[in-house]
């Protein structure tokens, strides 16, 4: 299945108020350079992870409203529903945690690109070859002079849990590592590629690289679900049982292949795979402590 390139969304404000709007168009521009191939400077400062559901959905409709090929009328009734729907969270706590569960991109993806609803209705009808068909039709340039990335995403998403239920663990990995490096900003349920990932090494059996995936999961993700939370917190406690602390595991399959290497034993499958483990949960183990930093001092490593 051909793939959809992504980058990461730069930082931007999260208000909606028409003074705030305005200045966060330049935002707004940036991101929309980064997706067309110019890597991001030291201008987006902003960890991925900072972003709020409602931040990412104000950048998205600063988006519509300025990138796309729209009817005004249209766009119009688009971004009065969501500020209807921002209103009313301010009136009821059990209101907001309805409406936070709607993905108002998703939605409005749905409602803009036919072919991308068909596709989604398709994967979740189970006809998973319809689904690849269509998306291969999908045109991200549709509604504007450039593709659009936030369809490129949610594309790529929806092809990674075609991937997982045809069983293509490899490509669902890949794919779902493309977005958490370069599309957070764009998911409203981000937490799904870091989630599928996990789901994958499940199901490889390589459960040091699983545990480094929920580890992640819960500590890098604040929007996760409660109960997707309660049942990773809950694997996480059953593998912390089989692997003891990760580094120790690591250290163990290192000198595993060293002793190999030294026996001069020429069959590489065995060396290679355990090699990959050992970069793949030394690079997982990174980026843990990298998440664990930002969340226990987030103004660490900050100039200014």
């Amino acid at each position: 299945m051909k793939s959809v390139g992504v980058f990461q969304a730069p930082l931007a404000g999260n208000k909606m108020a028409p003074g705030n709007f305005i200045r966060s168009i330049s935002a707004t521009v940036l991101t929309l350079v980064f997706f067309y191939g110019v890597t991001p400077s030291s201008l987006c400062a902003q960890h991925p992870s900072e972003f709020s559901s409602r931040d990412k959905t104000e950048i998205f409709i600063q988006h519509l409203v300025k990138t796309m090929k729209l009817d005004p009328t249209r766009y119009r009734a688009m971004v009065l529903e969501y500020e209807i729907g921002s209103a009313l969270r301010e009136l009821s706590p059990e209101i907001a945690a309805d409406l936070d569960t709607v993905d108002f991109i998703q939605s409005s993806l749905s409602e803009l690109y036919p072919a991308y609803h068909s596709a989604a209705t398709a994967f979740e009808g189970g006809k998973l070859e319809v689904a690849v068909s269509t998306l291969a039709k999908l045109d991200p340039s549709a509604l504007g002079n450039r593709p659009n990335p936030y369809l490129r995403a949610y594309a790529l998403l929806l092809e990674a849990e075609i991937d997982f239920s045809k069983e293509n663990y490899k490509s669902v990995i890949e794919k779902c590592e493309r977005l958490n490096r370069e599309a957070r900003t764009l998911l409203i349920a981000d937490w799904r590629a870091c989630e599928l990932i996990a789901l994958a090494y499940n199901r490889q059996k390589e459960t040091l690289l699983e545990f480094a995936q929920y580890a992640l999961l819960v500590t890098d993700y604040d929007n996760l679900p409660g109960a997707l939370k309660q049942r990773a917190e809950e694997r996480l406690a059953v593998l912390k049982d089989e692997h003891g602390k990760p580094l120790q595991t690591v250290a163990a399959w290192m000198n595993r292949v060293e002793k190999l290497i030294s026996r001069e034993i020429t069959s590489e499958a065995p060396t290679q795979k355990q090699e990959r483990g050992i970069v793949v949960a030394l690079d997982k183990l990174i980026e843990l402590q990298e998440a664990v930093e930002r969340h226990t001092c987030p103004d660490c490593g900050k100039g200014g």
